[in-house]
């Protein structure tokens, strides 16, 4: 028989590491445990004879993490913070979005005057909103009752215009290779930069040296690595070469 470190009755335990009776005391045990941590790693203030952190006043906080004596000075200080935020506007001479007028808004969310015409124009744009949500949940509605018969439209559409799909991603990669060689280099120099590290240091090592140091790495990511880095020192090379040529005119045409 052991006794509940909480509540203090006795009990049969289970095991010989138990110390509670029961679910709810085992979360109050826990619960005065994190209590101590809390306290001790951020720091606890009395409730009692806090001071604000805006207008100096002396206050009864009724929670720990209160700060603020009251609403109003809470709001000085978040108040700008989300402004800036979420780009808010003043209500007080506003443009509509449909007329162009200016007006007086209640509430910071209206973008119209209080115009009929200006209302219709805006109940159609919502109109049309609904009925595009009404059309896909019934089109989600169906798919959910036969979704072998979709199934089957999805694949023979799919092997119907397989080769049309293929065409049209190799001319889309052929015409932006650039862009796509650039990526890869990136992520080759993330997954690999003891790589680049060796070939700083031995930039005229071959492929064969390279497939030798770093058996793990495949040929081909290899080779890639290499061409990358060689256009690279190319590229270094001829913007040297066109600074010093630049530099030999100027030094003529002063002589």
């Amino acid at each position: 028989m052991k006794t509940c470190i909480v509540c203090g009755k006795e009990f049969e335990p289970i095991r010989n590491t138990k110390k509670c009776c029961s679910e709810s005391c085992t979360k109050e045990k826990n619960r005065k445990r994190h209590k101590k941590y809390c306290r001790k790693k951020y720091g606890w203030i009395p409730l009692k004879n806090r001071t604000c952190v805006f207008c100096g006043k002396i206050y009864n906080a009724t929670g720990s993490t209160q700060k603020y004596c009251s609403i109003e000075c809470r709001n000085m200080i978040y108040k700008p913070k989300y402004q800036k935020k979420y780009n808010y506007i003043p209500l007080e001479n506003r443009i509509c979005v449909f007329c162009g007028r200016f007006y007086n808004a209640t509430s910071s969310r209206q973008k119209i005057c209080l115009d009929l015409k200006c209302k219709k124009e805006l109940n159609k744009i919502y109109e049309k909103k609904r009925d595009k949500n009404k059309r896909n949940e019934s089109r989600k509605k169906a798919r959910q009752k036969d979704l072998e018969k979709y199934r089957k439209r999805d694949r023979d559409y799919y092997y119907k215009n397989k080769e049309k799909k293929l065409k049209y991603a190799l001319e889309y990669h052929h015409k932006n290779r650039e862009y796509y060689n650039k990526l890869r280099v990136k992520r080759y120099k993330k997954n690999f930069p003891y790589v680049f590290k060796f070939l700083n240091k031995n930039p005229l090592s071959s492929q064969k040296e390279l497939g030798l140091q770093f058996p793990e790495i495949e040929y081909i990511t290899l080779s890639f690595i290499l061409s990358s880095f060689r256009k690279e020192l190319l590229q270094d090379h001829t913007k040297e070469v066109l600074i010093i040529n630049e530099w030999k005119r100027n030094n003529k045409k002063i002589k």
